[in-house]
């Protein structure tokens, strides 16, 4: 991956082993990178890290700069920004590249099922579909399985749907330290 990112619309093969690089977020103008990404053709990615948001980044500093990139790019703003760990976005767009979207339409109800070639050791597994109901305004959506799934769209002609399901689900900490050191 490019030192800008990645435009995940362009690259393929999420299953294999690539070279990261991560921009260290203390040291770059993370407003301007992602006013880049969300103006710039296609969907974009950026790793970034800190090596401490209190000392070296500055709390202050990250609180305003990513408090304003959430305003105007997350949910409260044009919603086209997805702020998540780096394994969260792998599992997705592997799970994005493996899945097979079957639909039939009956009517006025599409029903979609999904198949395909999932591996079974991810951490998550999600994934987003989006409708458009040409013509016509979308008057439910109903979704059978899966765990913490969301949409949008009711009464608009136009849905996302965003879905989770068999997520691997990590103990807490404070069991796992007691239950692993000596």
């Amino acid at each position: 991956m490019g030192d800008n990112g990645v435009n995940v619309s362009e690259f393929t093969a999420w299953n294999q082993d690539y070279e990261m690089n991560r921009v260290d977020a203390e040291n770059a103008d993370m407003a301007a990178l992602a006013s880049f990404m969300a103006n710039a053709e296609g969907k974009w990615w950026l790793p970034t890290y800190s090596h401490s948001i209190t000392i070296s980044y500055g709390e202050t500093k990250f609180q305003n700069d990513f408090g304003n990139i959430a305003a105007t790019y997350g949910a409260q703003g044009s919603d086209i920004l997805w702020m998540a760990t780096e394994e969260e976005i792998l599992d997705y767009l592997r799970i994005r590249e493996l899945t097979v979207v079957n639909y039939n339409l009956a009517g006025n109800t599409l029903l979609i099922l999904l198949s395909g070639d999932i591996p079974t050791d991810q951490r998550f597994y999600p994934l987003s579909l989006t409708l458009e109901a040409t013509g016509a305004n979308i008057t439910n959506i109903s979704i059978n399985g899966g765990t913490n799934n969301c949409f949008n769209g009711i009464g608009t002609p136009n849905s996302v749907i965003n879905l989770e399901w068999d997520g691997l689900q990590l103990e807490d900490p404070v069991v796992l330290a007691e239950n692993l050191l000596a």
